[in-house]
């Protein structure tokens, strides 16, 4: 894994929250995942990659080589604005969980979201759900 996940993202919102409160902690990982999500879709969409290949590519690539869990892409619909992504061994949940937290996801919640928006050109939004051991993220048009 890139980042150890004992490490981050819990305790950067464990020691920004004690600043900021954790509610807005948790918000300021959403947006840094934002920006971030949005450069990488820009990135691809510069290099040609069809707007549709994007999520797959990068789906893959945090498969591959991130460790920052295996997403499957459960939906997706330019057109609609709907993006439904299931994410195993999250490694987000798993820092919280480590940690003795509630999993959230925050980070890779912004990631979707932002590459999504770049990708339909809209603003979007994003929820993250923890179950049965793996965390679901829906991301749609606003």
């Amino acid at each position: 894994i890139l980042m150890d996940v004992e490490a981050f993202p819990e305790y950067i919102i464990k020691s920004t929250g004690a600043i900021m409160g954790e509610r807005m902690a948790q918000e300021f990982v959403y947006w840094f995942g934002y920006s971030y999500g949005e450069r990488v879709a820009e990135r691809y969409i510069n290099l040609g990659m069809p707007k549709e290949i994007v999520p797959h590519f990068v789906a893959a690539i945090t498969t591959f080589f991130t460790g920052w869990g295996i997403p499957q892409i459960l939906e997706m619909s330019l057109e609609r604005g709907k993006l439904l992504v299931k994410i195993i061994n999250d490694f987000e949940s798993e820092s919280a969980l480590l940690n003795g937290a509630k999993p959230t996801n925050n980070f890779l919640r912004g990631v979707l979201a932002g590459a999504f928006a770049k990708l339909i050109d809209a603003k979007t939004h994003a929820i993250a759900e923890f179950k049965d051991g793996f965390t679901v993220i829906s991301v749609e048009r606003r």
